[in-house]
C-alpha cells in the first residue's frame, strides 16, 4: 500500500484520453463499436502506472483490430473521476422499457 507521500507525488496531469465522466465515456464506445464494426475492445491495465512519475490511478479500455499492439482509439478516466460520476443514474435509459422486458419475460404459458 502506497504511503500519504507517495500519494501526494502521483501526477494528475490529465492524459490526452481521459473522460470526466464514465456515462459519456461508454457512449462514446458504444457509439465507436457501432460505427466500427469488428474492432475489439480489450481493458487497459491502469494506463497512468507506466508514466515517471507514477500517474494517478486510471482505468482504460482500447479498440483495436486484429493486432491488439495496433491500437485505433484509447478511451482513459481517473478512478476518482469514475466514484465521482457512476453514481449518477443515466439519462438515456427509461425504466418504464425494462419495466416491459421484465414482464415479457416473466410471461407464461399455462
Amino acid at each position: 500500500m502506497p504511503t500519504l507521500q507517495q500519494l501526494l507525488n502521483l501526477d494528475a496531469t490529465p492524459l490526452d484520453t481521459d473522460w470526466d465522466d464514465i456515462h459519456d465515456l461508454w457512449d462514446d464506445m458504444e457509439k465507436f463499436g457501432q460505427t466500427h464494426p469488428g474492432h475489439m475492445f480489450i481493458c487497459a491495465d491502469d494506463p497512468g502506472c507506466n508514466h515517471d512519475p507514477p500517474r494517478v490511478g486510471r482505468l482504460g479500455w482500447v479498440a483495436y483490430r486484429d493486432n491488439p499492439n495496433e491500437q485505433v482509439k484509447m478511451w482513459t478516466i481517473t478512478v476518482s473521476n469514475v466514484k465521482r460520476t457512476a453514481r449518477r443514474k443515466p439519462t438515456r435509459y427509461d425504466m418504464s422499457d425494462r419495466q416491459k422486458m421484465l414482464e415479457q419475460i416473466t410471461i407464461r404459458d399455462d
